[in-house]
């Protein structure tokens, strides 16, 4: 008896881990993404010495990768972080992206109530503190009150204004999200107090490439961008 309950519950452990390991490579890997026209939505990073090393790109730096290149439709700032959500409850870590207002559009989502965050939201730095929610964040922790537009939720120690919640079974990017916030209020996740500043490189973007774009083509652009802002900013 002893040797088959061993054996049945080494059966069971690696018959659960595999099954948990192919339900994320499924989601992951196999099932197409849910988002709009993917073969066009690439990732932007920058580069660092001769060993061409991955690394991000200052705040003023992506806005530069948004202005001159010639092969994306849109660039949008996105960084999967987390933040402290405090309630009468306690406090707690939840999933965050900070990303730019055309995310959503570039990725072809909209909100099921209420909205997305605009242009006009994510222009002035930490102006406009707004945040988007994911349907399960909607119906797990506000129990999904058709009133939620307007309410606040206490994120990093400072109010944000709920302007919408996101369509059932959207997750973002990292797939996770519980909420998003406009890039444009990076101070409130503890961003540099000068924006401007181009030595302080963290964020990636993500872009869509216009019709007719090869990824070939994109990269050969985006070189000539990184050129251009060498010569520029030595």
């Amino acid at each position: 008896p002893a040797f088959t309950v061993t054996v049945i519950a080494t059966l069971a452990l690696a018959i659960g881990a595999s099954t948990a390991i192919f339900s994320v490579v499924e989601a992951t890997l196999l099932r197409p993404l849910p988002f709009r026209d993917t073969s066009r939505l690439v990732f932007l990073w920058g580069v660092a010495g001769p060993q061409r090393a991955i690394r991000g790109g200052s705040p003023i730096e992506v806005q530069d990768w948004r202005r001159l290149n010639r092969t994306f439709e849109n660039v949008a700032v996105y960084d999967e972080t987390s933040l402290n959500l405090r309630s009468d409850d306690g406090a707690e870590r939840i999933e965050a992206e900070m990303v730019s207002a055309s995310y959503f559009p570039m990725l072809g989502t909209t909100a099921q109530i209420g909205r997305v965050f605009t242009a006009a939201e994510d222009s002035i730095p930490d102006a406009n503190p707004v945040v988007v929610i994911s349907d399960g964040m909607w119906r797990t922790r506000l129990s999904g009150d058709p009133k939620v537009v307007g309410q606040t939720l206490t994120l990093n120690d400072r109010p944000f204004t709920i302007v919408g919640v996101m369509q059932p079974g959207f997750k973002g990017i990292s797939f996770d999200t519980d909420v998003w916030f406009p890039a444009a209020m990076v101070r409130a996740n503890g961003g540099p107090s000068n924006l401007a500043e181009r030595g302080n490189r963290w964020l990636g973007a993500m872009g869509r490439l216009r019709n007719g774009v090869r990824l070939e083509d994109a990269q050969r652009d985006m070189d000539r961008v990184a050129a251009q802002l060498a010569r520029d900013h030595p």
